[in-house]
C-alpha cells in the first residue's frame, strides 16, 4: 500500500500534555483516556482549544472532512493530559506531574510518544532544570519526547524555551510553506524560536 496506508501510527500511544482535548469528531475516537493534574478542574474540557488543535495535527482521523484532512498519524491513540487552564496558562509543577503520570501509565496506555507544545523561560542550565530533568526521565524510559521550540523568534537567537532545551528531546520549530506543495520555498516562520539554547548553547531546534 501507499505510505498513507502503512504509516498511520497504529498501535502507538501519544500523550498530549496541553490544555486537554475536546470531543471533536476527528479526535474523539482517538482519545483513550483523559486526566488533569491537580491544579486543573475538569479533565475533559479544553476551553482554550490549543490541545485539541495539537491533537488534530497528531492523530485527527479526518471524520469531519470525509478523510480529506487527517493528522500525521490517524491510526494512533492519544492520552489527554490537561495541565493548562482555560486561558492557556499553567505551572511548571503541573507539567512535571503530567510527565510523572506518563511514566506511571505508559504501559497501560501504550504511550510511546509525548508531545509538549508549551514552554517556559530558561532560567538555569538544562542539567539543573527540574522540567528538563522530568522530560529526560521520560526519554530514558524509552518514550520519544517532542517539544516545541517556542514562539519568540522575533527576539532573534537564544530564544528556545524549556524543556525544548533538553539535549534528549526532539525540539520542533515552525515553518512557512507559502501555500505551495513544493518544500523548496519553505522558510522558518518569523515567530519560531531559534537556537542555540541560552546558557548551554545546544544546537536547537
Amino acid at each position: 500500500g501507499s505510505p498513507d496506508e502503512i504509516y498511520t501510527g497504529a498501535g502507538i500511544g501519544v500523550a498530549v500534555l496541553d490544555s486537554g482535548i475536546d470531543a471533536h469528531p476527528d479526535t474523539h475516537s482517538r482519545v483513550v483516556y483523559r486526566v488533569a493534574t491537580a491544579s486543573m478542574r475538569m479533565p475533559t474540557a479544553d476551553l482554550w482549544g490549543h490541545g485539541t488543535h495539537v491533537a488534530g495535527i497528531i492523530a485527527g482521523d479526518g471524520t469531519e472532512s470525509g478523510g480529506l484532512y487527517r493528522g500525521m498519524a490517524p491510526g494512533a491513540t492519544m492520552v489527554a493530559v490537561r495541565m493548562l487552564d482555560d486561558t492557556g496558562e499553567g505551572y511548571t509543577s503541573a507539567v512535571i506531574a503530567g510527565l510523572d503520570f506518563v511514566l506511571n501509565y505508559k504501559d497501560q496506555f501504550g504511550i510511546r510518544v509525548v508531545n509538549i507544545s508549551l514552554g517556559k523561560a530558561i532560567q538555569e542550565e538544562a542539567a539543573l532544570d527540574p522540567l528538563v530533568q522530568a522530560v529526560e526521565a521520560v526519554w530514558d524510559a524509552g518514550i520519544v519526547v517532542v517539544c516545541s521550540a517556542g514562539n519568540f523568534g522575533r527576539d532573534c537567537y537564544f530564544t528556545i524555551t524549556s524543556p525544548g532545551n533538553s539535549r534528549k528531546a526532539i525540539t520542533v520549530g515552525a515553518l512557512t510553506d507559502w501555500n505551495t506543495a513544493d518544500t523548496a520555498d519553505d522558510t522558518v516562520a518569523s515567530y519560531s524560536s531559534r537556537g542555540p539554547t541560552l546558557l548551554d548553547h545546544f544546537a536547537k531546534p
